[in-house]
């Protein structure tokens, strides 16, 4: 409690330069893979953004629906598009830089 309450306190005063701050611990932020409002980038590039925004989705789902299915592994159709997504997530962060 202590920490959030001294970063809302500390510079930057402002919401998005305190996003920036965030974001600058977390993303590499390159200008041509960002997106920006105006003249000003986000706080994360796109890959940073479909990364954690996937996250928070799917802490979201397991809130959601919970354990039900915790005992057994999913149907085959699924586990082969998880498994598809997560090599081409492999290979992007591989090719990234």
């Amino acid at each position: 409690m202590v920490v959030i309450v001294v970063a809302i306190e500390l510079p930057p005063s402002t919401l998005l330069g305190k996003a920036d701050v965030a974001g600058y611990a977390v993303c590499h932020r390159l200008p041509e893979r960002s997106f920006s409002l105006g003249d000003r980038p986000m706080p994360l590039c796109a890959r940073c953004t479909g990364t954690f925004l996937g996250a928070v989705v799917g802490l979201g789902m397991m809130l959601i629906y919970g354990r039900r299915r915790a005992s057994r592994l999913p149907p085959a159709g699924i586990l082969l598009a998880m498994l598809t997504f997560s090599a081409l997530w492999a290979f992007d962060g591989l090719n990234s830089y």
